[in-house]
């Protein structure tokens, strides 16, 4: 008995390949870009997308928990917005041509979250902010390479030196010592990083010129084949005709259809029918 109104039932497959086709959509970047800017502009989209509900959970965390406790003076910090509204924006220039720009945005984004939160005065500058601007060395890291890593390090340690010399309290030695180590080794990777991806394009490209070169001597080959086969197909007519001619005609005097001939000639024509039909074999084959 035939069921009906039963519909198929949606795979896991199909599920995860839905969820794939949603990310690739939210991460593609310009159709304008190829090549290695296209997958740096995928690598940084695909960082801000997971950076900005994190960076939303930050900012809005603290006011909602003194609202739920009901506690007055639940405000958000305008750093903070200001930090995310940068991300957003930087999200959406890194699906753009102009790729490079989101980049730099995110690394001055503890930067500006930091000063605009302490608009009004430098002095409220905790020891914990000047730990959080070495989030752009790391930022630097990820996104551009070990030279600009080493910039924004070299930047962000005279930054502090800066805002402690303005707001009155003492150089935090140990923020400036943290600074350093997040700038040296994330620069030393980079490095690394940097020069294994040269070496890959390198590799690739090598291989990509073997493989052109391989298809031009394939190509080669198969017209030496085919100039080799038109040749010999050429020379097995030619040779074949007269040789033909030859064992017919010697045949012909061979019988005395020409006219008599004695035993002897008879035997030697003969034998040129024989060597003759013997070329001709060795031509066929």
């Amino acid at each position: 008995m035939e069921k009906q109104g039963i519909l198929p039932l949606q795979t896991n497959s199909d599920s995860g390949r839905t969820w794939r086709d949603l990310w690739d959509s939210l991460v593609a970047p310009s159709p304008l870009l190829e090549g290695d800017d296209r997958r740096k502009a995928i690598n940084l989209s695909t960082f801000l997308l997971v950076l900005l509900p994190l960076a939303i959970i930050t900012v809005f965390q603290a006011p909602i928990a003194t609202m739920l406790s009901g506690e007055a003076g639940a405000t958000v910090n305008i750093g903070g917005i200001a930090g995310l509204v940068v991300i957003a924006v930087s999200y959406f220039l890194s699906r753009s041509r102009y790729y490079v720009w989101a980049a730099y945005f995110i690394i001055a984004t503890p930067y500006i979250a930091i000063l605009l939160a302490n608009v009004n005065s430098l002095t409220g500058i905790s020891e914990t902010s000047y730990f959080f601007l070495s989030l752009g060395v790391l930022f630097a890291s990820l996104l551009l390479g070990w030279k600009e890593t080493i910039l924004v390090g070299i930047l962000t340690m005279l930054s502090i030196v800066f805002l402690a010399t303005t707001s009155g309290i003492e150089v935090p030695l140990a923020t400036l010592t943290f600074v350093a180590l997040t700038t040296g080794v994330p620069a030393l990777v980079s490095r690394i990083r940097d020069q294994f991806i040269d070496d890959l394009q390198i590799s690739q490209l090598a291989l990509k010129n073997q493989v052109i070169e391989t298809e031009q001597a394939r190509l080669k080959a198969e017209r030496s084949d085919q100039v080799k086969s038109a040749f010999l197909a050429s020379m097995s007519h030619e040779l074949r005709t007269p040789l033909n001619a030859i064992i017919n005609f010697t045949k012909f005097v061979a019988k005395g259809d020409l006219g008599p001939v004695n035993e002897e000639q008879e035997e030697t024509l003969f034998e040129v029918v024989d060597s003759a039909k013997h070329l001709l074999n060795l031509i066929n084959d």
